[in-house]
């Protein structure tokens, strides 16, 4: 038992790790392996010892070992957080086959907020890859598949033109990740995510104001509130 959550704290911490450098790189077209990891200040490269999940950011305190500007903590976050989730499925039976249409969609789902906290975008390619594995998977081991899919695109058309006619658009990324969480999820349950989503959103916008931060004409990233609807959906 021991060994296996020592095992499932490592290989999230990593995935945190890789999941970040991904959402960086992707959706501004540079490769994941040239150029190597390096400090986005001085572009020195990092050593071995700078790339350790969690305690590499903790030893430096925080800041570059070279020139000593302070380094996001996102990654650090992603590399505590995802060992926690996974831990979590564990505990809960959910880190099974029987589950993978869903785990891929989450962990997809965690790419994409973090390119949507980073570039307030949705990547394509991130997206269409998850998508299709996801249907793929679904299709050949596990339901019809293709209700939900149909249910995915009327979804699409509809929040597209809601966009299209309201005057507080809707991010049709965050119309593409609602059709693609629905890829599992029948309408009721994505009516509850929806309302997960929409919560955990006005609870960060109350924070916001109560640390009196300024959200005045600012975007706020939905897509990290849509992944959170899905994980507690997922779990119930």
């Amino acid at each position: 038992m021991i060994i296996i959550i020592v095992v499932i704290i490592l290989v999230g911490s990593c995935l945190g790790s890789f999941f970040t450098v991904i959402a960086e790189r992707v959706p501004i077209g540079i490769s994941l392996i040239s150029p190597p990891s390096h400090c986005p200040k001085c572009k020195t490269k990092l050593k071995p010892l700078d790339l350790i999940p969690i305690f590499s950011y903790l030893f430096l305190k925080g800041r570059c070992r070279y020139c000593q500007t302070k380094i996001s903590s996102i990654s650090t976050i992603i590399e505590f957080l995802l060992p926690l989730l996974l831990l979590l499925l564990y505990y809960t039976n959910h880190l099974n086959i029987v589950y993978l249409p869903e785990i891929i969609i989450i962990l997809t789902s965690i790419i994409l907020s973090l390119t949507d906290i980073f570039y307030l975008e949705l990547s394509p390619s991130i997206f269409l890859t998850g998508y299709s594995f996801s249907f793929v998977i679904n299709y050949l081991f596990y339901q019809p598949v293709h209700i939900y899919f149909i249910n995915s695109l009327l979804l699409y058309f509809m929040f597209s033109a809601l966009s299209y006619l309201s005057t507080s658009k809707i991010g049709l990324g965050d119309v593409k990740l609602i059709c693609f969480l629905s890829l599992t999820l029948n309408i009721d349950n994505l009516v509850r995510l929806l309302l997960y989503a929409t919560s955990s959103a006005l609870l960060y916008i109350l924070y916001l104001y109560i640390k009196t931060i300024p959200i005045k004409n600012k975007k706020i990233p939905f897509i990290p509130f849509l992944t959170l609807g899905y994980i507690i959906l997922f779990l119930q």
